[in-house]
């Protein structure tokens, strides 16, 4: 994992850093969650076979405790079966975390 230094600010030398997570969603609307409460969701997105697209991809806003599903730190995508016209899980999420290391 790469790790960036930030040399300005009221707090010289703090560290933070990227995380990629993946899984395998089980439900048509799926949050991907960062590991740690701390983290913050920045990216995110799905992958999906033919006939089956991405129709939602954007942090997830729902008011949740830190570190659980729908919190501030994870990802909501959705995806859509083109041919039934329903929402389908997607074969994989992913969310890209920005990290703070502790001091």
């Amino acid at each position: 994992m790469p790790q960036f230094e930030i040399r300005q600010g009221w707090n010289p030398g703090a560290a933070c850093g990227m995380r990629h997570y993946r899984d395998l969603p089980s439900a048509p609307a799926w949050d991907e969650a960062c590991s740690s409460p701390a983290d913050v969701a920045i990216s995110g997105g799905a992958f999906a076979f033919s006939g089956i697209v991405l129709r939602e991809s954007r942090p997830s806003v729902n008011t949740a405790a830190p570190g659980t599903s729908g919190a501030f730190n994870a990802w909501r995508v959705t995806c859509t079966d083109l041919t039934s016209k329903l929402d389908v899980a997607c074969f994989q999420a992913y969310v890209v975390c920005l990290t703070h290391a502790s001091q």
